[in-house]
């Protein structure tokens, strides 16, 4: 595959002008399909950087991998995406922190590997800047990857993740995110085998203005798998989010557990929220739930910790905290993502 440079399809350049509404479709035929691809020799390194599409330094490739190619016909950026070869392909192995940075009109697609039987973790933080990114993750029988993402867009950005959870592994993801203009983020998650799980929770502040779209989709497409999808999202003034979040269980999937969750913040009366939990469920014997709240800030919880030596900047502060840091508090790099969203928070809040 030769790589491809610029964005310059007809169809997004209608969606720039505003006049192309399909990126908003949700996916269908999607399929996955193995091939065997050889692995590209890559500089050996302790640490996973990338910039605008190329490995700088990978940990420990190996002579060959799996590679995942998919077919999403209703989605224009993914069309695109296919005709961009692989920067990095790389099998993870251990503790890997990754550091990515697109520049704009760039585009950068990866293909990362966690091999049977192994644990993984990997620390992402990712700068896009007016860029189009997609990643494939592989996670074979058995393997498990925890995947902490950072992710701080500067500009009108999409980023793409697919993912392939074989028998008996699981998935799961814990970012924080915060951007400025328009940024688009799409994942699907198939649970190919059984007993396969995946695990997504994130927190996103929206600043002052500036718009997020998140569009979710996990295929359960064998027995015995287990889903999990939530998100909490805090608005600013005339910020505007939109999260969808699908769950697809097959036929065959029997004993299949589904849980989605979305909540928003607004700080603003002006502020905008849409949320959309949907089950596609062909079969009786699961256990699914899901649901979505939205509100502001509660006067009465305002006025309480203002009776109590507390001035008004200082409880909204400590309320707004306080929602952001309930979603990474049982995790071992909650911190770490806590930390990010409370500098945001704070600007916000100035």
């Amino acid at each position: 595959m030769a790589t491809t440079t610029g964005i310059n399809l007809p169809e997004y350049h209608q969606y720039q002008k505003g006049k192309n509404e399909a990126w908003r479709r949700l996916p269908r035929n999607l399929e996955f399909l193995y091939t065997v691809d050889p692995l590209q020799k890559k500089k050996l390194g302790k640490s996973l950087v990338t910039k605008n599409g190329q490995a700088l330094r990978v940990i420990k490739p190996e002579e060959s991998v799996q590679c995942c190619a998919y077919h999403w016909s209703d989605e224009f950026l993914y069309q695109f995406n296919q005709e961009i070869a692989y920067g990095l392909r790389t099998t993870l192995q251990g503790h890997v922190d990754w550091k990515d940075q697109l520049e704009a009109g760039k585009q950068g697609r990866y293909l990362l590997v966690v091999k049977s039987g192994h644990s993984v973790t990997l620390s992402e933080s990712t700068e896009l800047n007016h860029a189009l990114r997609s990643i494939d993750i592989i996670i074979e029988a058995g393997a498990t990857l925890n995947h902490y993402q950072i992710i701080h867009p500067k500009g009108k950005s999409f980023d793409h993740i697919h993912v392939v959870v074989e028998a008996g592994g699981c998935y799961e993801q814990l970012y924080a995110q915060y951007g400025s203009a328009l940024y688009r983020r799409s994942q699907q998650i198939v649970l190919k085998g059984d007993g396969a799980s995946c695990k997504i929770s994130g927190a996103c502040v929206v600043s002052s203005l500036q718009s997020l779209k998140e569009h979710v989709t996990i295929v359960h497409d064998a027995k015995n798998t287990h889903s999990e999808h939530s998100v909490a999202s805090l608005l600013g003034h005339q910020a505007a989010t939109d999260i969808l979040s699908t769950v697809t269980i097959h036929s065959h999937a029997q004993k299949s557990v589904s849980r989605q969750k979305i909540e928003h913040l607004l700080l603003s009366e002006q502020a905008r929220a849409f949320s959309k939990p949907a089950l596609n469920v062909a079969i009786d014997d699961v256990d699914c739930q899901h649901g979505a709240t939205m509100g502001m800030l509660d006067e009465m919880i305002l006025f309480y910790m203002q009776s109590r030596g507390l001035d008004l900047g200082m409880a909204k502060s400590l309320y707004t905290k306080g929602f952001i840091k309930k979603t990474f508090e049982r995790y071992e790099y909650g911190k770490l993502l806590t930390d990010f969203l409370f500098q945001q928070v704070d600007a916000i809040d100035g």
